[in-house]
């Protein structure tokens, strides 16, 4: 199709038919396009649901896991514990800092164990008396790690080390203050 433009003649009618060729040229391409992004829209999405479902999967297994016990105990249960534990034993004294150094899991035929070894400070509020000859059993001294008596004064840091003992069970760990974790 030659058109002829009165300012150019015949060149610039080429130039007219050249552009149209393109033009259309272009819209078709567009169309090529589309279908083929189309096309590859549905698969991408596909992949990207593929991935989400994946990723819930493995979020899901963890999940389960932590529920189960899974885990060891770590600084968080015992400082729990040993609040626990000194709370019960009558220790007067505040749980100021708790760091769990090691642990290791111990099996016997018929139970699971583990046992955590920490460094912990402990801040007494008011004047204590640590009686440590008079314990029989493990107890208070033991808790704040001391072999001996031993008197605190009033806002005194002790810093003990110890360790705390846990036996597997369905309900996860169970501590020595007879919780499951």
């Amino acid at each position: 199709m030659w058109q002829t433009h009165p300012a150019g003649g015949r060149e610039n009618g080429r130039f007219i038919a050249a552009e149209e060729e393109r033009r259309q040229g272009a819209a078709k391409m567009s169309r090529q396009g589309a279908a083929n992004m189309r096309r590859q829209g549905a698969g991408g999405t596909k992949m990207r649901m593929r991935g989400l479902g994946l990723a819930l999967a493995g979020v899901a297994a963890l999940a389960l896991a932590g529920c189960s016990g899974g885990r060891e105990p770590n600084d968080a249960i015992g400082a729990k514990v040993l609040r626990n534990l000194l709370s019960k034993q009558g220790v007067g004294g505040k749980l100021i800092s708790f760091r769990k150094t090691d642990g290791r899991a111990l099996k016997t035929p018929s139970a699971e164990a583990y046992e955590l070894w920490y460094e912990a400070e402990v801040q007494f509020p008011e004047a204590y008396e640590a009686n440590c000859a008079d314990e029989r059993s493990r107890g208070r001294c033991a808790y704040l790690g001391l072999a001996q008596n031993q008197s605190f004064q009033k806002g005194e840091v002790l810093k003990a080390e110890g360790t705390l003992h846990f036996v597997r069970s369905d309900k996860g760990w169970v501590g020595e203050d007879a919780s499951a974790y």
